[in-house]
């Protein structure tokens, strides 16, 4: 629900948004051009025709998961999880990411998304640590290997719209967060319950 102002009279529109993440590239395009309409420096049609140009800029598909694995695997090593620890976050944190991308492209709905990725990702971690080879690894793999589902845009958001005085904004973003979280959290004990895994250390 979008409320502006125009040549004095209010205007209320009310449209269905569908979940297609966060796209920073577009974010960042958007917010430049508002900041220039606020101190007047674009009119209108200028505002009309910038919006009209911007493209959404998309990384490949398996750059986003190899990316994905990557950094989690590092958040793992640098944790002390050492490099077998991080070689299981890897493969964990990249399939979940491919299966958070595919439920995404299907437009499940995103909680359910981050329930089923979070069980992926634990599963896959779990097991792994159940192997000879990784026995000794630290379970601080299981843990590294779902933080792709950390809702940091989301919570960085919705402090902001509160700092900024926009308390139902933010509170509504605060929310949907939580229950991104809470989602989450499901995925993994249901893992953890079904494989009986050992819990993280």
């Amino acid at each position: 629900m979008l409320t502006t102002i125009k040549d004095g009279q209010c205007l209320t529109s009310t449209r269905k948004n569908h979940d297609r993440g966060i796209n920073m590239h577009v974010v960042t395009e958007v917010q430049h051009i508002v900041i220039m309409a606020e101190h007047k420096l674009l009119d209108g049609r200028d505002i009309e025709k910038r919006f009209s140009q911007i493209k959404p800029l998309r990384y490949p598909r398996w750059l986003v998961v190899l990316m994905v694995g990557l950094s989690c695997a590092c958040f793992c090593k640098l944790n002390n999880g050492g490099w077998d620890g991080a070689l299981v976050t890897f493969f964990a944190s990249a399939l979940a990411m491919y299966v958070r991308q595919v439920l995404t492209h299907r437009q499940l709905h995103p909680q359910i998304n981050f329930c089923i990725t979070a069980f992926v990702a634990t599963t896959v971690s779990g097991l792994m640590l159940r192997l000879p080879g990784f026995s000794d690894t630290p379970t601080i793999a299981m843990a590294a290997s779902v933080l792709l589902l950390v809702p940091g845009f989301p919570l960085i958001n919705a402090v902001a719209d509160m700092f900024k005085g926009h308390i139902n904004t933010g509170l509504a973003r605060w929310a949907i967060a939580s229950l991104l979280t809470l989602a989450t959290c499901i995925g993994v004990v249901m893992a953890m319950t079904l494989w009986g895994l050992r819990g993280w250390a």
